[in-house]
């Protein structure tokens, strides 16, 4: 005699597999989103900044955010912005471990020298750069404070 196998489909294990996999798949997609926005607020923020410096240089005169034309909507992780006729743009931070990422990366996208970070403090100098001779190039230059009267 033949059996006859009636069992059709996938069995348990295999529907368990499946659902682990796209768990970890969907893990990595939420690490990956939560990033590219975090780089997403540093590079609005580094505009932001670039966008003050002209603007206090241009206007030859201490600004504030709301001294801007644009509608840009300060950022959430940003408590106050302000800019000296010099050009250096000082923006104080909110607490918390996301918003010190996004600092360090404004920092990185402008270069080690041109941003300073102070706790929640970062200052931005547009006119700093390396100390170089015409070998090498070492620290930063020193930069002056930034007044705002």
């Amino acid at each position: 005699m033949f059996l006859k196998n009636s069992e059709i489909g996938r069995s348990m294990v295999e529907m368990l597999g499946v659902l682990a996999i796209m768990g970890v798949i969907t893990l990595g997609g939420i690490a990956g989103f939560r990033s590219a926005m975090q780089r997403f607020r540093a590079n609005g923020i580094a505009g932001l900044i670039a966008e003050m410096s002209v603007e206090a240089q241009t206007r030859n005169k201490c600004i504030d955010f709301e001294d801007l034309d644009d509608d840009w909507g300060l950022p959430e992780c940003v408590e106050s912005v302000e800019g000296a006729s010099n050009g250096q743009v000082q923006l104080t931070f909110k607490e918390g471990s996301e918003c010190q990422a996004i600092q360090e990366m404004v920092k990185n996208t402008f270069g080690q020298c041109k941003v300073e970070i102070d706790s929640t403090t970062l200052t931005f100098y547009p006119n700093r750069g390396q100390s170089c001779n015409d070998s090498s190039c070492s620290g930063c230059e020193s930069a002056p404070n930034f007044r705002c009267p």
